[in-house]
């Protein structure tokens, strides 16, 4: 019976349409068992009605509308299910089953609908190319949902799940992408590339590497999508120009919205929450943002050069302001001001291009930075506390300011330097970082001062950064090194404390430096490092209870004088591979092993120092070295060893190679 009445409505169709309707039938009952058949009688403008079944693959090569009765499965076996190379094509209400390379359909000309389909298999769901297309209300399973290459096209209220990308367009414009709802493990779930003035509205994606990516995409508009749990970030524009975020929901994503070297776009009214960033502009200057809330994301804004290694600062002026918020409070970013005060509730500062310019008694967290200066002169950031955010307080590309009384709590960096020549940081204290405490890269003439770094990776870096000085600061309880110096040349460290660290101080290719009256003591290793460096000079410290008290490895004309190296577990002064050295008016007791080791080091002058009860020995030695400065002069003092005045003129040997010819009788005979 109910076949009757299906042939019945088919009748009145066919009776007020300009085509005829053609019912394909595997039952034979109502119509011929074969497609194929149907399809040789069509016409263009007729109708062909599916009976429930399962059918080859077909070619459309005329203007038709296909639709699906019941469960209708069209099977590609190896080849496209669909190829549609009619325009102004009507399909409806099949199952799709692709197979292979080929796409599940292949739509190939222009003004075509094709609506309430279910696709599953294959790597390619729809490949689309031509003008008007539509897809719309269908399931697709696929590795590469849908492929356009058009203009003009809809495609809306879908659902979509796979691992390649969801939806992609490419050289493609003036389409539409709306309330489409896409999960799974996408590389990405939109991907829009060097395409223009696409509509992209209301789509939910959910789960895939990254949500909706533009590159190389310019004066696209998203609007209203929602974009949650996405692994790397929500809203990804790289290369990508003049777009419009507007309205956009982010939740739980790497970054909520992510631009990397994407210029001129306009991000308007969007909420980010829950994500490790909220908002990213990286290496992306002159963008335009107004009206979004930041809450509860890791770090709520980051503005940076990406891994730009001369960050520019074109790259940092962006229009930011007050109407946007992080966790509720004001976001303050200031471009080329001068002479203003900032104190209020700030969720984040930044100070681009700024000149005498006070900030100050603000407390942040979770930023990508809390007070960000930029190109700044002159300016003074003052009791500020910084939580939780990816950098306490940097200064780049700056000169003549001034950071005091600030501190930084829990940050990956505590205080960053970069760039910058002359600049300040007195009082401050870095707790927990997870990177480095302070960290100064590619800057000139800072002054630090007593300030604090404990309990972080490193307390306190610098890197290519000459003319720098280090005064009255602690380093203390941080997993590598208290202070390290990399490439840095005439740097000052004095009277600074670096304890119950990995290494107390190190220094790597930093030229005529200065250690002067510092404590390095309950160091894992090292007390003090030098490596592959001249000129420096150690005079004054305390380093004593580290693994080896100083280390010296392939370095030249280095002066060691006034230290005491004392009671460290292994050795008190360990050299290899170094020449022209001075070592004198030093204090070498009861270390665990030698107090002065020497391997593979020649033209070193070793006097004036008090060797006293160091546990195996108090020295060796194979290399050449001198051991005294003649008889006037004399050599050193040796607890194992009993000498007649000061100096006197029986040599002792050093295991296991060079000779002291003038010991002192008296531990300070010289003085």
């Amino acid at each position: 019976m109910k076949w009757l009445l299906l042939l019945a409505a088919m009748v009145l169709v066919t009776a007020i349409s300009d085509g005829k309707t053609l019912i394909v039938d595997p039952t034979e009952r109502v119509g011929p068992k074969t497609l194929t058949t149907v399809m040789a009688e069509a016409s263009s403008g007729d109708k062909i009605v599916l009976m429930p079944g399962s059918y080859p693959g077909i070619a459309i090569n005329r203007s038709l509308s296909i639709i699906g009765s019941g469960k209708v499965v069209i099977n590609g076996q190896g080849d496209s299910a669909l190829i549609i190379r009619a325009p102004a094509c009507r399909i409806s209400n099949l199952s799709i089953v692709g197979s292979g390379t080929n796409p599940g359909i292949a739509m190939k000309s222009q003004d075509n609908i094709l609506s309430n389909c279910s696709l599953k298999g294959g790597s390619v769901g729809f490949d689309i190319e031509g003008a008007n297309n539509t897809i719309r209300d269908c399931q697709i399973d696929a590795n590469l949902g849908i492929k356009l290459i058009g203009s003009k096209c809809t495609i809306q209220n879908n659902s979509l799940t796979g691992t390649s990308f969801g939806v992609t367009l490419y050289k493609s414009e003036h389409n539409r992408l709306a309330k489409n709802r896409i999960t799974g493990q996408y590389i990405s779930g939109l991907d829009i590339q060097e395409s223009s003035a696409n509509d992209i509205l209301d789509n939910r994606v959910e789960g895939c590497r990254l949500g909706i990516s533009l590159r190389q995409s310019d004066r696209n508009n998203l609007t209203n999508n929602s974009c949650i749990s996405n692994e790397l970030a929500g809203l990804y524009l790289n290369g990508s120009q003049s777009n419009r975020l507007l309205g956009n929901t982010l939740s739980k994503d790497g970054d909520g919205i992510l631009l990397s070297d994407s210029e001129g776009n306009t991000i308007v009214s969007n909420m980010a929450a829950s994500n490790t960033y909220g908002i990213s502009l990286r290496g992306s200057g002159h963008n335009v943002l107004k009206n979004n809330s930041l809450k509860g994301n890791s770090n709520n804004l980051r503005i940076d050069s990406g891994n730009k290694i001369n960050p520019k600062q074109d790259d940092f002026v962006q229009d930011i302001d007050t109407t946007n918020s992080a966790d509720g409070r004001p976001i303050c970013y200031l471009v080329g001001d001068t002479y203003r005060e900032l104190h209020e509730g700030f969720g984040f500062v930044g100070l681009i291009g700024c000149k005498n310019v006070k900030v100050s008694n603000l407390t942040m967290s979770n930023s990508g930075t809390g007070v960000l200066l930029v190109g700044s002169t002159t300016c003074k950031v003052n009791n500020c506390t910084i939580r939780y955010s990816e950098v306490g307080i940097s200064l780049i590309n700056s000169k003549n300011c001034t950071v005091e009384k600030c501190s930084s709590e829990s940050c990956k960096t505590g205080f960053l330097v970069a760039m910058s020549s002359d600049d300040r940081l007195e009082d401050n204290g870095a707790i927990n970082s997870t990177e480095t405490g302070i960290k100064v890269e590619g800057s000139s003439g800072l002054t630090v001062k007593d300030s604090r770094a404990s309990a972080c990776g490193v307390g306190l870096s610098t890197k290519n950064s000459p003319l720098c000085q280090v005064l009255n600061c602690t380093a203390s309880d941080n997993k590598d090194a208290g202070l390290e110096l990399t490439s840095s040349f005439k740097c000052t460290l004095k009277v600074v404390k670096s304890t119950l660290n990995q290494e107390g101080i190190s220094l790597v290719g930093s030229n005529d430096c200065e250690i002067d009256g510092c404590n390095v003591s309950s160091n894992i290793k090292d007390g003090i490092s030098l490596a592959q460096l001249s000129g420096t000079r150690l005079r004054g410290n305390t380093a004593s209870g580290n693994g080896q008290g100083v280390y010296v490895q392939s370095s030249k004309n280095t002066q060691i004088s006034g230290n005491n190296l004392s009671a460290n577990i292994r050795y008190g002064l360990r050299m290899s591979l170094t020449t022209g050295c001075n070592i004198t008016d030093n204090r070498f007791i009861r270390n665990q092993i030698t107090g002065i080791n020497l391997v593979d080091c020649r033209g070193n002058n070793i006097y004036h120092n008090i060797f006293i009860d160091n546990n195996i020995q108090n020295a060796a030695d194979n290399g050449d070295n001198r051991w005294d400065s003649g008889p006037e002069i004399g050599g050193n003092y040796w607890s194992d060893f009993r000498a007649t005045g000061n100096p006197g003129d029986v040599p002792r040997q050093i295991p296991s190679k060079g000779v002291d010819r003038y010991p002192f009788q008296k531990p300070i005979g010289w003085s």
